[in-house]
């Protein structure tokens, strides 16, 4: 290794580590001073957590348990990634300035972060606390304009997120990886196979070849060889979370009964945009792709409309219509997530502190198919046969699935399977306290729903004949213990299993 290369080296990884991972530190740690940890005097001077080294403290001693979580997001923040490619490019163009594009990068990061903390956080089943999380991020490379507004977004990103949930963050190890063998060979085989067709061209061997065909072959070859330097040079990431909850001693869950309430509560719009979470998300980028193709991300509404049937536009409603208008596709697919489990476990549950305020009797986060998921969840235990009647016909369905469904004919049923649609977390409760959750909800800026209830129907098997099995009566009787959701969809469809 060359004296140059060290240099380099230490310039493009050494520092780049060491400025992006005291950036990341600093803001955490001013964060923090907001946050539920801090308020329970668990936080060091740093601004770290270590529950080991706090073992005095009076809510410590009464803690039932402390639990980490972990998670790799994978694919999860690709389309962020996408995104943020598309803002660079777009100051590089000068189509914006420095400023707008430091707002809009730091505006998906947040809400990257959010929907990552959500996937943990609200994971909650038994009345945990999320108190902090580590995140370990391994990055390809922080160089040049692209890694200082990386930098600098993720860096406001994470202060606001925190001051948003009141959950500390800790900024990890933050690797610097440099390009991946399999990125490097794509490249050197491409770069070989440029200087092969230039070397035909410059030696001129294709003597029919008119001057404008050698030209547009010029052409090509250019865009091609930029294309291939801005594809090595994008940043490519992934994020790894150590999540800490902490659990007061006690069961503060009641018993499910019959006549319980079920409450779904929703994402907050923004400009009248909602959206599912990461939940599909990997699904809604593949059916994207297939009606708008690469950099779709950037493409705006009225591209879509453009590029699907007149009749397949005609089954958009113009509600949904007139709020996608002038925006971009990034902006109908992804949305700032809301973290429940603030509300949940510490307003409600009293966190580690104080005795509920409400009897809540289950908590659902719905990564998907909500009818499934609730009905799946209420009969955890077998002991009891619970079924759920769901009315979503006030919910309105994100915008980006009803314009999938109408662009590439899904079915109710089958988007459902598939997404949240718009109910990312539901509680079970007692009647007499829905008020209460939906006050104290609203309170906290989180909109929420009494959208069914719960019912005990212990199924009985039939007696007779095996031949009674087929008896008409008997199928009909039986249709009586379904699990049932109404205004689904695009179509607002009634489905039940």
């Amino acid at each position: 290794m060359t004296i140059n290369e060290k240099d380099n080296y230490f310039n493009d990884v050494i520092q780049r580590w060491d400025e992006a991972s005291g950036s990341f530190l600093n803001e955490c740690r001013e964060g923090n001073q907001s946050s539920k940890a801090s308020s329970l005097n668990m936080l060091h001077t740093d601004g770290s957590i270590d529950i080991k080294t706090n073992l005095d403290n009076t809510y410590i001693k009464k803690m039932r348990a402390v639990k980490e979580t972990i998670d790799g997001v994978g694919t999860k923040i690709q389309i962020y990634t996408n995104q943020f490619e598309n803002t660079f490019q777009s100051r590089e163009k000068q189509e914006i300035d420095w400023k707008t594009a430091k707002i809009e990068a730091t505006e998906l990061r947040e809400r990257m972060l959010m929907d990552l903390i959500a996937m943990n956080a609200d994971d909650l089943r038994w009345w945990e606390l999320a108190i902090g999380a580590t995140n370990i991020i391994d990055i390809n490379h922080l160089k040049w304009a692209r890694g200082h507004l990386f930098q600098d977004s993720m860096a406001d990103a994470m202060k606001k997120v925190i001051r948003t949930t009141g959950i500390a963050m800790t900024a990890g190890e933050t690797a610097v990886l440099g390009m991946s063998p399999e990125a490097s060979k794509i490249q050197t085989v491409a770069q070989k196979t440029i200087e092969e067709i230039q070397k035909i061209l410059n030696e001129q061997i294709v003597e029919w070849m008119s001057s404008s065909h050698n030209q547009r072959i010029q052409e090509i070859i250019n865009t091609f060889n930029t294309s291939i330097k801005i594809k090595s040079e994008e940043i490519s990431f992934n994020i790894w979370w150590t999540c800490l909850w902490l659990a007061a001693d006690g069961n503060k869950l009641i018993h499910l009964k019959d006549g319980q309430t079920i409450i779904g509560f929703q994402e907050t719009a923004a400009n009248g945009i909602i959206w599912p979470r990461s939940n599909g998300i990997t699904k809604i980028r593949e059916d994207m792709k297939t009606i708008m193709g690469d950099g779709r991300e950037n493409k705006t509404f009225e591209a879509f409309l453009a590029k699907i049937w007149p009749e397949k536009s005609a089954k958009i409603p113009e509600k949904v219509k007139k709020i996608c208008m002038n925006k971009k596709l990034r902006d109908i697919a992804t949305g700032k997530t809301t973290v429940f489990n603030p509300l949940i476990a510490n307003t409600l549950l009293g966190g580690i502190e104080s005795d509920p305020i409400v009897w809540i009797s289950a908590l659902i986060h719905v990564t998907g198919n909500p009818l499934k998921k609730i009905s799946e969840w209420i009969n955890k235990d077998k002991k009891n046969t619970y079924t759920v009647n769901i009315n979503m016909s006030n919910m309105p369905t994100p915008q980006i699935i009803t314009l999938l469904q109408a662009a590439l004919d899904i079915p109710d049923e089958q988007a459902m399977n598939k997404r949240n649609m718009w109910v990312p977390y539901a509680v079970i409760c007692n009647p007499d306290h829905a008020t209460i959750i939906l006050r104290k909800a609203s309170e906290e800026n989180i909109e929420a729903e009494i959208i069914g209830t719960v019912v005990d129907e212990t199924i009985e098997k039939p007696t007779g004949t095996k031949s009674s099995w087929f008896d008409p009566s008997i199928i009909l009787e039986k249709e009586k213990w379904k699990n049932r959701i109404i205004g689904v969809g695009l179509n607002k469809s009634n489905i039940s299993f």
